[in-house]
């Protein structure tokens, strides 16, 4: 079982650290934290993908709690997802033990890691504020209008992480079907935020088109991760334990990739629908985990 130590418990666990002898002197970090720079990487890159995927969820639950499909449960994962975000940008700029993180010293990842924040402040605020039942129309607006800003953000920082932690730090052919695994995750929950927006009419023919390249995205890129890479792309050919996985990922993915290409194909958006892609997408995002975290250990 793993635990998130809140803000509210760190000074207790320093004191207790302390008292165990296992907080190392002038280094604000226990002992146990110390990781290689090989595993801070893995970690780091698992950890922004994760952070990537919370940013969909959460406009994706907000949404769905406001069409009232499971409202109290997506409430809830709207919530989590808004705090889990912001507390992850912290992890990813300052170091986490927990995390397995060390602090980013890589000045251009830090001013992107920045610029996410300023981004995030009014999507992650929005999300919470309609989780809460708040569904003024500015508050929707700026969910909505905040929402790609940041997600782009986050695809351009990742791709700094990637270029510094996947050259000198791990293979990079690794660091890349990490990323790669890890943004199916997120595309998981953005296909079923695209279909809730396109329910209530937000970004119309837009949001459709969006959904249509959604879906063909996750699609080619399992193909991709099936296939590995040559010369090592992708760190090669995918081990039996990531091909068992990739198996039971497109297994969760055949009935929602034809429910949603019926969508696109102009087929209407009923609240069974709704549900159903809602209760789908979990089960994807879990599938896609645990698929990046056997890139990350292996």
């Amino acid at each position: 079982m793993t635990y998130r130590i809140t803000a509210v418990a760190r000074p207790y666990l320093t004191v207790a650290l302390i008292v165990a002898g296992l907080w190392v002197e002038g280094s604000g970090q226990p002992a146990w934290a110390e990781v290689d720079a090989a595993q801070n990487a893995r970690n780091r890159i698992s950890l922004a993908a994760r952070q990537r995927m919370l940013s969909q969820r959460m406009a994706k639950s907000a949404c769905l709690s406001m069409v009232s499909v499971d409202s109290e449960v997506e409430a809830r994962r709207a919530h989590e997802a808004a705090t889990s975000f912001d507390a992850m940008l912290v992890s990813l700029a300052d170091g986490d033990a927990e995390q397995g993180v060390l602090k980013e010293t890589y000045p251009d990842v830090r001013a992107g890691l920045a610029r996410t924040a300023a981004l995030s402040s009014g999507l992650t605020a929005s999300a919470r504020q309609i989780a809460a039942g708040d569904l003024h129309t500015v508050v929707v607006w700026l969910m909505v209008s905040r929402n790609l800003p940041t997600l782009s953000e986050m695809h351009a920082t990742m791709e700094l992480m990637e270029a510094h932690y996947g050259t000198a730090q791990i293979d990079p052919g690794i660091a890349a079907a990490i990323v790669l695994a890890g943004r199916q995750g997120m595309l998981s929950q953005k296909m079923v935020k695209e279909l809730c927006f396109l329910s209530i009419g937000i970004g119309g023919a837009d949001v459709r088109e969006a959904l249509a390249d959604t879906v063909g995205v996750f699609d080619t890129a399992l193909h991709r991760l099936f296939r590995g890479g040559k010369d090592g792309a992708l760190g090669g050919k995918p081990k039996p334990r990531q091909r068992g996985q990739l198996r039971a990922v497109k297994k969760s993915w055949k009935p929602m990739k034809q429910m949603l290409e019926e969508v696109v194909a102009g087929g209407e958006i009923t609240d069974e629908i709704l549900l159903d892609a809602a209760r789908q997408s979990e089960v994807l995002l879990q599938e896609a985990d645990a698929l990046v975290l056997l890139y990350t250990q292996d």
